[in-house]
């Protein structure tokens, strides 16, 4: 019994949930309640709302269409072989920012700031502003004000690094993971649906139902492609 809760708390999707019913009870609470204000009521609905998009997505890998996808998507954020990838890029949009960062105690307190004051955090502040810099986001104006030169070669740089070649290593490395994953899709698919069968087996118990059986095979049609005659699909069925 221990063992199954150990089991239950080791896996993402389940923390998810208790995500989701913690924080849904809390929400539901307060609206009678009003034990908190309402910021933080609004900031907990949101997150409850994030987690039920990742629980949508979670379903829809049991969909043939869709589960090609998400393990793309998956495969590009965690897969081993891209954390040289992530880090890279992490590395020059953190060196951007250094840049804006240094660059910006040149401004005086009468002076527009280089950056926008997001968080109040100017490490975090400089972060966004290097990330939408690469998302193609020319919020710009004050670049001139001083260091004009300097800025706009760091500017030039910064855009050609991330959007010309990151971004675009990106899309040929997404390109790649979708005809591999695509060449397998019904083994990809199937993959899915045991991982999900997986991780749910501890609501059947079997270690109490299959307690006294040695063996468990699992027996099912074939559903190969090969033409066989009707007799020969009935034995292989059988």
């Amino acid at each position: 019994m221990v063992s199954d809760y150990a089991n239950y708390f080791c896996t993402m999707w389940n923390w998810i949930d208790i995500i989701i019913i913690g924080g849904s009870s809390v929400y539901v609470a307060d609206t009678f309640a009003h034990f908190m204000s309402e910021y933080l009521w609004n900031v907990i609905g949101s997150i409850v709302v994030l987690m039920f998009v990742f629980k949508l997505i979670y379903y829809l890998r049991a969909f043939e269409d869709y589960a090609i996808f998400i393990r793309m998507v998956l495969d590009m954020i965690g897969a081993p072989e891209l954390v040289q990838f992530w880090l890279m890029l992490f590395v020059c949009i953190a060196g951007f920012a250094c840049i804006i960062m240094v660059l910006n105690f040149n401004r005086n307190d009468d002076d527009a700031p280089i950056y926008e004051d997001v968080i109040g955090n100017p490490a975090l502040d400089t972060l966004i502003h290097s990330w939408l810099t690469g998302l193609g986001e020319y919020g710009k104006d004050d670049y001139a004000e001083k260091n004009a030169t300097s800025m706009w070669i760091y500017f030039v740089l910064a855009t050609v690094m991330i959007q010309l070649v990151f971004m675009n290593l990106l899309i040929a490395i997404m390109s790649e993971q979708y005809t591999r994953l695509n060449e397998a899709k019904e083994q990809n698919k199937l993959k899915e649906t045991c991982k999900m069968m997986s991780e749910h087996t501890w609501l059947l118990k079997p270690n109490l139902i299959y307690q006294s059986d040695r063996y468990i095979i699992f027996i099912g049609p074939n559903r190969g492609q090969t033409t066989v005659s009707a007799t020969e699909k009935k034995i292989f069925d059988l």
